[in-house]
């Protein structure tokens, strides 16, 4: 039997250091599935292998094969160098081939950014991510992803874009309701735009910043949780 092949899709960095990072824990995903998948790490732009060079390998992807990006919200990536990608091949790739949604508007996301809040149990916060002027959807299911955290775990939520309008209004709003709130940005690591969003929080005294999504072992679970849930779902 043909073993499933997971492509993960990172955006990519200038910074080889998170590159690498990123390759480390495409390893050690392929070293904890118990589903004896095997994995493949490509990037958008920035690093190779990239997605576009993965297909033009197409034949070597066989079996069910899952394409997972590690992006937050739809918007150019996800649409154009990702999905268009994915679709300029169609008619030549494996008819099991399966691209997943962005990361927000998968229901088990919410468990990885549970796990996230847990040293802040029932506290307020802010969820942050990089918002599309081209996609609606983006926008609706970062509100959708804050109205379960706060229906399911009593936990008063927003949501805000990282750029764009809104973000003082949001920021004042909790900074009047509460006396100390956290925001948990949606970025991988600490690159130029948490930097330039931590520079605005610091005029918030009563927000408190957690460290961006790193490609630790609370990622790796969630994506091993997803591919599980996958993999039942093609069982049934």
């Amino acid at each position: 039997m043909d073993k499933d092949v997971v492509v993960i899709v990172y955006h990519g960095s200038k910074d080889d250091d998170k590159n690498q990072a990123f390759l480390n824990f495409v390893d050690h995903l392929q070293a904890w599935d118990d589903g004896n998948a095997r994995f493949i790490g490509c990037y958008i732009e920035q690093a190779e292998p990239t997605i576009n060079q993965i297909m033009q390998q197409r034949d070597s992807l066989y079996g069910r094969v899952y394409i997972f990006p590690l992006l937050f919200l739809r918007g150019k990536h996800y649409n154009q160098d990702v999905k268009g990608v994915i679709e300029a091949y169609e008619q030549e790739i494996n008819k099991n081939t399966v691209l997943l949604p962005p990361l927000c508007e998968d229901g088990l996301f919410l468990t990885y950014v549970v796990e996230r809040l847990y040293s802040v149990y029932n506290q307020p916060v802010i969820i942050a991510a990089h918002g599309s002027a081209h996609d609606t959807r983006a926008n609706d299911a970062l509100e959708q992803l804050t109205t379960l955290l706060e229906q399911q775990y009593s936990r008063p939520s927003s949501s805000l874009f990282l750029f764009g309008e809104g973000q003082h209004a949001v920021l004042e709003q909790f900074s009047f309701r509460y006396e100390l709130f956290y925001i948990l940005p949606l970025t991988f690591g600490k690159g130029a735009v948490y930097e330039q969003f931590k520079d605005r929080v610091l005029g918030y005294p009563k927000a408190k910043l957690l460290p961006p999504v790193y490609f630790d072992k609370s990622l790796q679970n969630y994506v091993l949780l997803q591919l599980k849930s996958l993999r039942e779902d093609v069982e049934k």
